[in-house]
């Protein structure tokens, strides 16, 4: 018996095609023609106010809150809706340094009704009055956390007859 051999068969040939080259094909745009003279461009708007706008007050404690007589410093107030309604649920944020002590405190309009109407709110600082100049500052907020008014900045003073900052935010109308 003879062994198998191997019989190589033909290949067939294919020969290369040419592959076109890519052409461009132009971006038609539309020309802006008008038979009217162009008009002046509009003057920009004044950037719009926040929100809310605060009114701030320098006033003896006393005046709110007569038991802590001069052993008190603080900040407080109330928030108004544009009718001068008192808008409640409404954040409140004292931020800063005061005497070199940090302060990061929230509270929320209407948490002290029996002092300052129904949207009262107040912060107690200490229980001596000090000085300082804008290191510390106020800021209205929605339930969200959105900013409804400026930072407010405010000033405390080591005296009795403005130991209270009292602030009034009002709706912008």
């Amino acid at each position: 018996v003879m062994p198998a051999t191997w019989t190589p068969s033909a290949t067939p040939y294919i020969p290369p095609t040419d592959t076109p080259r890519p052409t461009f094909t132009p971006v038609y745009t539309s020309t802006v023609f008008s038979f009217a003279s162009p008009t002046a461009s509009p003057k920009p708007s004044a950037t719009p106010k926040a929100p809310y706008s605060a009114k701030v007050e320098y006033i003896a404690s006393s005046k709110y809150r007569p038991e802590f007589g001069c052993n008190w410093v603080g900040v407080a107030g109330i928030v108004l809706d544009k009718n001068s309604a008192h808008h409640i649920y409404v954040q409140v944020l004292l931020i800063g340094t005061l005497n070199g002590q940090p302060i990061n405190n929230i509270t929320v309009s209407g948490t002290a009704p029996q002092y300052y109407g129904a949207s009262g709110f107040e912060f107690q600082l200490g229980d001596t009055p000090v000085d300082s100049t804008k290191t510390l500052y106020l800021q209205l907020r929605d339930q969200g956390g959105v900013p409804l008014s400026e930072n407010i900045y405010i000033n405390t003073y080591n005296n009795c007859s403005k130991n209270m900052v009292f602030i009034t935010f009002r709706e912008n109308k």
